[in-house]
């Protein structure tokens, strides 16, 4: 029997929750932020088994900005342990891709914003 995509490497974006922002450094309004974890994978059969170049990010709603935060934030948030994240713990994001990364308004999934149609819930053009 011969198997077609047993394995293989892959990156992964998760999306971990909800945050409280105590200020967003581009914007004011912002109070809430969307936790992301991105890493690559090492999977058998779709099953991650060794995973690296793990990064924790935030994205603020309102201004639509993408930050990175230390490891042990993120893991903090992931746990639960953590529930708001601090402005002097947040660093932009520039020129690292995800400039086009948007929150879609049904759903509430980050996609990329040159897509016409939500590939979750299938909306068009609903990002937030």
């Amino acid at each position: 029997m011969f198997f077609i995509g047993v394995f293989g490497i892959t990156s992964k974006r998760k999306e971990i929750g909800e945050i409280d922002l105590s200020q967003c450094k581009k914007c004011d309004g912002s109070k809430k932020a969307l936790a992301i974890k991105e890493y690559s994978c090492f999977h058998i059969f779709f099953i991650p088994v060794i995973k690296w170049d793990v990064k924790y990010m935030l994205y603020c709603d309102s201004c639509q900005t993408l930050y990175l935060v230390s490891k042990e934030i993120g893991e903090g948030i992931e746990s639960g342990s953590t529930k708001s994240v601090s402005y002097w713990s947040l660093e932009e994001v520039d020129n690292y891709g995800h400039d086009t990364l948007v929150v879609c308004k049904e759903c509430n999934k980050s996609y990329n914003k040159d897509y016409e149609y939500c590939p979750y819930c299938g909306s068009k053009n609903s990002y937030k």
